[in-house]
């Protein structure tokens, strides 16, 4: 998983062999993001579920369609979405005959459901019941819409989509035999790199040097606090720049780096206090090289426009 690139955390082996649901449910749709959600292409600019709202938007858009969740609960753009695909892949036939109103939702719902599987191949995650449900909530729908990018004619074996290339031999006259290429010259010896004599940071030991205020465990580390439930746009935006950032300098390969780590996945509460006293904040994410507070989204932002920030990192 880790060589995937996938970040798990706060779950171990035995949370899973004890049955923590809480954890399994998170390291689920992990996997789901990462390895379903995350192929879409993007130019960089959007994530993955803002890049799959785009492209369902192109599919339907006389449906109107503003999110991954509400707009879903009458069943009609199920049915739209799959007419609009249906009628690409099979030279404009109808897969649907009609769609109700609104006022048909569950049967809307199962028409579109049972469609997509039998027409486009796509996976029965979601019940109609649970489409149409104010609690069916957003991970989920983006789960099964995304399988919709895979669409095929139910008929078309998976292999259908890659091009098959037949050889041809071709009987021509025969060409004089082209000259030998120089050889190459041989490129100069690169100078050996310079050993650092500083000692890896995990190596070090505990008391290399004189630290304050509460000891939250991650001395010679890097971590990054933040929230998995908040519901502001702004932080989720932040936590998503800051780790682009910490990824286009290769943080997350380091050794020393640990996983993001939520303060609200089974964090105690104790815990998550000295962390907030230790910062001076409540706002995540939050930095911390070394169990010391460097910053939070901002703060780390302005580090990086200074030059500071890989000074920092390389503690």
């Amino acid at each position: 998983m880790e060589n995937e690139g996938v970040k798990l955390v706060n779950i171990t082996g035995e949370d899973i062999w004890n049955g923590s649901l809480k954890l399994i449910l998170g390291m689920i749709w992990t996997i789901i993001y990462q390895f379903q959600v995350s192929r879409m292409d993007i130019d960089g600019k959007k994530n993955p579920k803002e890049a799959l709202l785009e492209w369902i938007q192109s599919k339907i858009p006389d449906f109107n369609i503003t999110n991954l969740n509400g707009d879903w609960r009458d069943g009609r753009a199920v049915c739209g979405l799959t007419q609009a695909l249906g009628k690409e892949l099979y030279d404009g036939e109808d897969v649907i005959a009609s769609i109700g109103s609104s006022e048909q939702a569950l049967e809307n719902a199962k028409t579109g459901i049972d469609t997509a599987h039998a027409k486009l191949g796509v996976p029965k995650l979601l019940t109609p019941e649970i489409i149409t449900s104010k609690d069916c909530d957003e991970h989920s729908m983006v789960a099964y819409l995304s399988q919709f990018r895979d669409a095929l004619r139910a008929e078309a074996p998976v292999q259908a989509k890659a091009k098959v290339f037949i050889p041809v031999t071709v009987v021509t006259a025969a060409a004089p035999e082209p000259e030998p290429e120089p050889e190459p010259e041989p490129e100069p010896e690169p100078e050996p790199a310079q050993v650092s004599t500083a000692v890896p940071p995990l190596e070090r030991a505990p008391d290399w040097r004189t630290y304050e205020g509460h000891d939250l465990g991650g001395r010679c580390r890097i971590r990054v606090y933040f929230s998995t439930t908040t519901s502001s746009l702004m932080i989720r935006k932040n936590t998503e720049a800051l780790q682009k950032l910490l990824e286009a300098k290769k943080v997350h390969l380091r050794p020393d780096f640990e996983p993001w780590i939520p303060i609200d996945m089974d964090m105690e509460k104790p815990h998550r206090d000295k962390i907030f006293e230790k910062a001076g904040q409540r706002e995540t994410p939050m930095l911390f090289v070394d169990d010391e507070f460097k910053g939070g989204f901002e703060k780390v932002m302005e580090l990086n426009e200074m030059g500071e920030l890989q000074r920092i990192l390389d503690y």
